[in-house]
């Protein structure tokens, strides 16, 4: 695997503040891919967006060889080269760096405020599936120097997920001077701010930032609209979140802007949109894939037409459509395929068929769909989804602009008004063209994820996670919505008319976030107390692993809830290994799951015996009970020699084998 040497290795050197000077030197050594994409062609704005796509992909591709390390150095060492180059250009060839545009300075402006805040407060992991998948992966490829594919890891995981964002949290603590979470949450934060800032492209000159500045408020405010409803009652997660999520759905928009913001359409330009495209793919598994091809449907159709309608034959439509096609569709399928491929040879895991219930791939889902619709022979998951899906369009409130449907208006509304306040007939028919074709993007995006429900989750999971699925493509149609009226309001006739409306959108979203997000709920203030359950938990394994040997495997019972504090202990103990635990015994039952082809997995309680077995097999050598509950005294505290009667003072326990006599000794 490549591994870059024992985790002891990648422990914290010289303090917190040398961390933040290093993350901040991070940072100017992603401006050098920035300042040298936009020395090619690339509008300056976007170029940041070129970077860290071409970042992403960079990493991802080495670490599928097992070499993260060797790929971060060769990384840097291209940094050095393409600065050379730069100087070299310019003082001895005498060609001056692009002008600069507004999202270029936007984004290492925003970049550096968003490190500097997050290296005051120093935000922790929090959520349930930032511990089961996005926190302890992201941790996991930084100790290791490998991907979470291979690293070790204390129970069985599904290891397929893609690696965009995990990659890109590399670059941001490579170096070994240890794993952090804020560092996490700022790379991830600076992944969305290259977005954004590409959508400050098209208002490069002197008069743009009259349109550039509400652009970019509404951007960095549009996460908060379309994520969360209700009225939080405690922190609330935006630019605090490790999920793949929001990343997707900006990333969706990051393709979408980085095409349509374009003005020649060169090959050359359309750099950033490429780089979008594939890093979007490898954000979140199926869903990204969706949401890739239905952005590049997008700009093959605004191709076609828009060159058809300036009055190009159609043989150079078809050239130029094949040469898009072409790249447009290696940048969707080669990064997916790949990891594939990677994924069947390390973990055996298929991701060209994502099984399901029903074992069924992608590409017989929808025939068996028609298949069921027609026939009338429809189960019950069929019927409750089908039915269930038009009515939570309708009804659910996913967003703080309200349901889906009023997501849809606000954002047709928007395309409308651009295509009326346009002086330009190009961008007219554009607006036009976008607004029926995203559309139907979006109800084949919405299908898809009908499909998901029917065929691909659990029974169990229907409607589960349903604003999850569906706000990355709200956020991205929005982001595209906001470009072209900023392009409308440019090239308008009403340009005073066009200023004022996204003036007053962005103050109306400011005004809808500050009504139901308080600041010092936000991540501009939200207090450190927030994290008090999160630093117990900290204190208590530091404390535990002093205690432990380096060389052994701990069992963890933690009966007290679903499995979230089973999970961040297994998160916080990392790099010393832990037992898959069974997740701690909930509800004091120590359950083994046997998977059933086309069914719900089958469960098996352990007896003692079964768990003492168990324990020799697998090789732990220490029990630490974070919380026994009655149930597990009753069924397994006769295998403590304490019965677990004082276990609230011991917490860990020995494992002492002697034959065939398994007993747990409590360690002093």
């Amino acid at each position: 695997t490549g591994r870059g040497g024992p985790p002891e290795q990648a422990k914290e050197k010289g303090g917190e503040a040398m961390r933040v000077r290093v993350v901040f030197l991070r940072l100017i050594a992603l401006a050098v891919p920035a300042l040298f994409f936009a020395a090619q062609g690339v509008n300056p704005s976007a170029s940041p967006l070129a970077a860290v796509c071409a970042t992403t992909l960079f990493l991802s591709l080495f670490g599928c060889f097992g070499l993260l390390w060797l790929g971060g150095m060769l990384y840097y060492a291209a940094v050095v080269a393409a600065l050379g180059w730069l100087v070299w250009r310019t003082f001895r060839r005498k060609k001056a760096l692009p002008h600069l545009g507004w999202g270029f300075w936007f984004f290492f402006a925003a970049s550096v405020g968003v490190i500097a805040l997050l290296a005051a407060k120093k935000p922790m992991f929090i959520e349930w599936d930032e511990f089961s998948f996005w926190g302890t992966a992201s941790k996991l490829t930084v100790l290791y120097n490998e991907f979470y594919t291979t690293a070790p890891v204390g129970w069985n995981w599904a290891a397929s997920q893609t690696p965009a964002l995990i990659s890109f949290n590399y670059f941001f603590q490579f170096f070994g001077e240890g794993f952090s979470e804020w560092q996490t949450y700022a790379a991830y934060d600076i992944f969305l701010f290259s977005v954004f800032a590409a959508l400050l492209a098209p208002f490069e000159k002197k008069e743009g930032w009259k349109i550039a500045l509400p652009v970019a408020v509404i951007a960095l405010v549009t996460p908060y609209v379309f994520v969360q409803y209700n009225q939080p009652e405690g922190l609330s997660r935006i630019y605090l979140d490790a999920y793949g999520d929001i990343p997707m759905g900006v990333m969706f928009g990051g393709v979408l802007v980085a095409y349509f913001g374009t003005a020649k359409k060169a090959l050359r330009e359309l750099i950033p949109a490429f780089l979008a495209l594939a890093t979007l793919t490898l954000i979140k598994d199926y869903i990204s894939l969706a949401l890739a091809f239905v952005a590049l449907v997008l700009m093959l159709v605004d191709y076609l037409f828009q060159r058809r309608a300036d009055g190009h034959k159609l043989k150079e439509n078809a050239k130029g459509a094949l040469a898009r096609f072409g790249i447009g569709l290696g940048a969707v399928l080669l990064p997916f395929l790949a990891w594939s491929v990677y994924t069947s040879a390390v973990a055996g895991v298929d991701r060209t068929n994502p099984g399901g219930k029903d074992n069924i791939s992608l590409f017989a889902a929808p025939a068996r769909f028609f298949s069921e619709l027609f026939s009338g022979r429809q189960g019950d998951v069929f019927k409750e989804v089908t039915a269930g899906m038009p009515r939570l369009f309708v009804s659910s409130k996913i967003t703080r602009v309200g349901s889906g449907a009023v997501v849809v208006a606000l954002v047709l509304a928007m395309v409308a008004f651009a295509a009326f306040i346009t002086q330009s007939r190009t961008l007219r028919r554009r607006c036009i063209l976008f607004g029926v074709f995203s559309t139907l993007g979006f109800a084949a995006y919405y299908w898809f994820i009908t499909l998901s429900y029917i065929y691909l989750f659990r029974s169990d999971q229907v409607f589960e996670s349903y604003n999850r699925y569906i706000y990355p493509y709200y956020i991205g149609w929005f982001l595209a919505a906001v470009l072209l009226v900023g392009v409308a309001a440019k090239n308008s006739r009403f340009v005073v008319e066009g200023r004022l409306a996204l003036v007053a959108l962005a103050a109306v979203l400011c005004l809808r976030w500050a009504q139901v997000v308080p600041v010092q709920y936000s991540v501009l203030g939200f207090n450190a107390s927030e994290y008090n359950v999160q630093r117990e938990i900290e204190a208590n394994v530091q404390s535990l692993t002093a205690r432990l040997p380096k060389d052994g495997k701990t069992f963890i019972v933690s009966s007290d809830d679903n499995g979230l504090k089973w999970f961040t202990y297994c998160y916080k103990f990392l790099p010393w290994q832990v037992d898959y635990s069974f997740g701690g015994g909930f509800d004091g039952k120590l359950v083994e799951k046997v998977l059933q082809p086309g069914d719900d997995p089958l469960e098996h309680e352990l007896t003692a015996d079964e768990w003492a077995a168990y324990l020799v097999e697998k090789g732990c050598t220490s029990v630490f009970v974070d919380d026994a509950g009655d149930y597990f005294i009753e069924r397994y505290g006769h295998l403590f020699s304490d019965d677990l009667e004082h276990w609230e003072d011991v917490r860990l326990y020995n494992v002492e084998v002697d034959g065939d006599k398994v007993l747990m000794v409590p360690i002093s």
